[in-house]
């Protein structure tokens, strides 16, 4: 073939079917036919999907920002500790980057000192102890910038072949080490790992003003006594566990029976929740909100299976903080800070005049750096694809039980019409 005839690289790649690769004994082949020939194989490997859990952001309150940053850091090294299978280097406990692997846990950490703030960010991975396959990531970023309060922002990662892997979301428990040397606070409201007890008046007075506040940013769960039991104040679902589990997820509330008439007399019958049943108020709950954009769970459901009640709590509340926090922005990836740094190292080597080794093992972390944070913006864009197929196979069946149930109410007004008798529009129906 002449050079004038020969294809370009641009006409090639356009019409892949036409490429070939050389073998040593049957002569080419088409790329397509071997891309064929070792579908089954890659069909037999397994793909290992990252899933981000959940995400927290919350404010640090102290007596000082510098003694709360030190404190909350000190407490996230300790807790990566007895996770790393060994001893943290001594690097660790300066607030320095560093990188420990020891037994197949990696853990690392990053810092960015600028001359408005800084931010410090801890990555561990930790194998699934129980499920083979399974790889848990914590990361951490604990700042703070100019003169506000300081920030930490916590995601749990989960590394599995699995393709729908049955989990129970829960916080690390970092958070609640951390919470018990300084105060957390999500907006306005603070948290905590202890469910907040409603019996008195007061008290539900305050719940119905937190819970139709517009600047709240987490969920309230409301878990409720049953004034027909013979403890009214007792919630039929464990609200200890379920704080401790989703504390910087939402706010967990246990309500004497006697105090839900309250929520009764602020939302009315069908935005309350009250004999047992438990409610998730989602925010930008008001009077006028439709109700049934609030989950609710009758008695009858924590009666027949508290655990799978307890499950689907936790993972609305997990499921929910993904869509409510601005990845980048409310929490920051352990790739972008890391990033960061190498790059502030590069821009301090050539100021300096570092040695040609040097800049160039700077320039090998960047690469790294770089392809790290590409991989977990890859993986992000996969899940958020993932939970918006969710989100529209679940309205798709609410529209589908919407219609059946139009079709049901059409048939039995038809039933009444044909016995001569109407639907009674105005039959009232009871308070609570």
């Amino acid at each position: 073939m002449s050079t004038a005839s020969r294809p370009s690289v641009g006409e090639a790649l356009r019409q892949p079917t036409a490429l070939t690769v050389q073998t040593s004994r049957s002569g080419p082949t088409n790329l397509k036919s071997l891309a064929q020939a070792l579908s089954p194989l890659h069909a037999r490997m397994p793909v290992v999907h990252e899933r981000e859990v959940l995400r927290v952001a919350a404010t640090l309150i102290g007596q000082s920002a510098a003694t709360t940053l030190q404190a909350a850091r000190r407490e996230v090294l300790i807790w990566a500790e007895r996770r790393s299978g060994g001893r943290l280097p001594s690097a660790a406990w300066t607030g320095e980057a560093f990188e420990s692997i020891v037994g197949g846990r990696t853990t690392m950490a990053a810092c960015i000192r600028e001359a408005d703030g800084s931010l410090w960010a801890l990555r561990s991975d930790d194998p699934d102890k129980a499920v083979p396959g399974r790889t848990w990531t914590t990361e951490i970023a604990i700042g703070r910038v100019r003169e506000d309060a300081p920030q930490i922002s916590v995601r749990l990662l989960l590394s599995t072949p699995e393709s729908d892997p049955e989990i129970e979301p829960a916080v690390p428990g970092l958070l609640r080490q951390i919470g018990d040397r300084v105060r957390l606070q999500v907006g306005e409201y603070p948290v905590g790992s202890e469910p907040q007890h409603v019996g008195s008046v007061i008290a539900a007075r305050s719940l119905v003003d937190q819970i139709e506040s517009p600047t709240r940013l987490l969920p309230v769960i409301v878990a409720t006594g049953d004034e027909r039991s013979a403890d009214t104040g007792k919630p039929l679902i464990d609200v200890n566990v379920l704080a401790r589990a989703t504390l910087g997820l939402a706010h967990v509330f246990m309500v004497d029976a006697e105090q839900t008439y309250a929520l009764s007399d602020a939302f009315g019958r069908l935005g309350s929740v009250y004999h047992g049943a438990v409610r998730i108020y989602y925010p930008g709950f008001d009077s006028a909100s439709d109700p049934y954009d609030h989950p609710l769970y009758l008695a009858e459901s924590a009666q027949r299976d508290p655990a799978a009640l307890m499950r689907e709590l936790r993972r609305r509340v997990a499921r929910h903080s993904l869509w409510r926090t601005r990845l980048g922005h409310d929490v920051i990836p352990f790739t972008a800070v890391r990033s960061v740094a190498v790059r502030n190292e590069q821009r301090a080597q050539a100021e300096t005049g570092a040695s040609d080794a040097d800049r160039l093992a700077s320039a090998q972390r960047r690469i790294a750096a770089l392809q790290a944070e590409l991989a977990s913006a890859q993986s992000q864009t996969e899940q958020y694809l993932e939970l918006a197929h969710h989100e529209e196979e679940r309205a798709k069946s609410a529209e589908a039980q919407l219609f059946g149930a139009r079709e049901r109410v059409r048939q039995l007004e038809a039933q009444l019409l044909s016995r001569g008798q109407s639907a009674d529009a105005d039959t009232a129906i009871s308070a609570h």
